[in-house]
């Protein structure tokens, strides 16, 4: 599958629908649905969005946790249980629901921002400032691109 690239701003309709950019649906399209699965960002003002398959890779390293934990749990509500099953319409429009609306403080315009796997949706100011914080921290650090964190599952 490829990957979400690049940044879009655009503007929510009156009937709350607004359009997921093209070169976005077509990565979707790769996996065979045409909707997105979005949640709450847990470390954002944003809204996470998935492919299906990708949120699939999720559930699945979720499952790698003991299912009697506690954090089995929290990852399972809050990823899971918190998700929606968004179709896009026949013009690749969504809308998007009030809950995750507010949560990113989105109201008459948004911006798509591709991480490589997955996209959020942002606020289109709140975008903006922490986009200029992750471009100075990278500036204050350029040898961050040379380190790679281990990731859940990978051995050591």
């Amino acid at each position: 599958m490829r990957n979400f690239r690049s940044q879009y701003t655009n503007r929510i309709d009156a009937k709350g629908r607004i359009s997921v950019p093209s070169s976005f649906r077509a990565v979707i399209a790769e996996g065979g649905w045409a909707g997105i699965c979005c949640l709450r960002s847990p470390t954002d003002r944003a809204i996470d969005a998935y492919s299906q398959e990708r949120l699939d890779k999720l559930t699945d390293m979720i499952e790698q946790h003991d299912p009697m934990s506690e954090k089995y749990r929290h990852l399972n509500i809050a990823l899971n249980g918190g998700s929606w099953e968004i179709a896009f319409d026949s013009e690749g429009r969504i809308v998007l629901p009030e809950e995750l609306l507010h949560h990113a403080r989105i109201t008459e315009q948004a911006t798509f921002v591709g991480l490589g796997p997955y996209f959020q949706i942002w606020e289109p100011e709140s975008y903006a400032a922490r986009f200029e914080q992750a471009f100075q921290a990278i500036q204050a650090d350029p040898g961050m691109l040379h380190r790679r964190p281990e990731r859940v599952g990978e051995p050591k």
